[in-house]
């Protein structure tokens, strides 16, 4: 699989003008066997920080009828236990590292002009399937090492903001198409 990722992070009045970010992915997918597959490959970003690489390395296991493993680390992975036709539930792991441009007023060197968002978050998850492919999904986890700092783009200058880990709660209605059954 190849990406290309273009994207626009920012506040409104800078998101189009300054916030553009150009992003590419590649990932290898070796079949071990029916059921379980592992992948390989590499994530860059320009972002507003400078230049952001990460290896990855994922898995897609089918333990049995009611179980899965899947997940791309270190961004994400997944838990599955199928109850019925219409109630999973499981755990998740995620990580972000993003960056959104800011609205630099002073122009003074300063200060910053970008935001950078580090956050790992643990949660447990319930999947009512309302359809086949309509989910509704509620999600609870815990925020761990989230850390917030702005910095002048591309400069070794920058400042944290924040360190405060937290509970999130997330609920979502999701369209879904499965490729596993």
């Amino acid at each position: 699989m190849l990406a290309y990722i273009p994207r626009f992070n920012g506040e409104p009045e800078v998101q189009f003008k300054m916030g553009y970010q150009t992003g590419s992915a590649f990932l290898f997918t070796y079949k071990k066997r029916p059921g379980l597959s592992y992948k390989f490959g590499l994530f860059y970003n320009d972002e507003f920080f400078g230049n952001f690489f990460m290896p990855l390395l994922g898995i897609d296991w089918k333990i049995n009828k009611r179980q899965r493993l899947f997940g791309v680390f270190p961004g994400y992975g997944t838990y599955e236990n199928r109850i019925s036709k219409t109630l999973a539930w499981g755990g998740n792991f995620r990580t972000f590292t993003n960056s959104y441009k800011i609205n630099n007023q002073s122009g003074s060197a300063q200060t910053a002009d970008y935001i950078r968002i580090n956050d790992n978050q643990l949660g447990a998850y319930l999947d009512a399937y309302l359809t086949p492919k309509i989910v509704f999904n509620i999600e609870s986890g815990y925020s761990i090492m989230r850390k917030l700092s702005k910095g002048i783009t591309k400069t070794e200058v920058k400042y944290t903001v924040s360190e405060h880990d937290g509970l999130y709660l997330r609920a979502t209605l999701q369209y879904r198409i499965r490729f596993d059954q």
